[in-house]
């Protein structure tokens, strides 16, 4: 059988943009999204809207919660100033590693929700359970 190298082009064209398509949303996004870190609730990189959720105003602020402390953007920090500096974005990106306090990282979740800021993990935290959601 004879090929059309422009048929064979084109399918490779095709193939390169879906591709390239795939990797800058896995890549934008932080991952599959489809879990597989034994969370129970929503997967790792996604996302819980607020109810009032402002629209951004820049890069999300980042809420690291361990077991020795929570910081945001890198400096300690106490729960009201985690928020107050969350407020100026709308949003968080928050990461809880394994030797976190549970009740502290619920008790973050909650009040950024409360604030009105857009919530997204990274890891296995499970946000709709510290919200109390199904």
């Amino acid at each position: 059988m004879v090929s059309n190298s422009n048929d064979d082009d084109a399918a490779i064209t095709i193939a390169a943009l879906g591709g390239g398509a795939l990797l800058a949303r896995l890549l934008l996004r932080g991952g599959w999204g489809v879990g597989g870190g034994g969370s129970k609730g929503l997967a790792s990189g996604a996302s819980v809207p607020s109810s009032a959720s402002p629209a951004p105003a820049g890069p999300p602020c980042r809420v690291r919660i361990s077991g020795r402390a929570v910081t945001v953007n890198g400096e300690l920090a106490a729960l009201p100033v985690v928020v107050e500096r969350c407020r100026v974005s709308g949003r968080a990106e928050l990461l809880v590693i394994g030797d976190a306090v549970v009740g502290v990282a619920d008790e973050t979740v909650r009040a950024l929700n409360r604030a009105g800021i857009s919530l997204v993990t990274r890891g296995d935290f499970d946000i709709s359970r510290a919200l109390g959601r199904p």
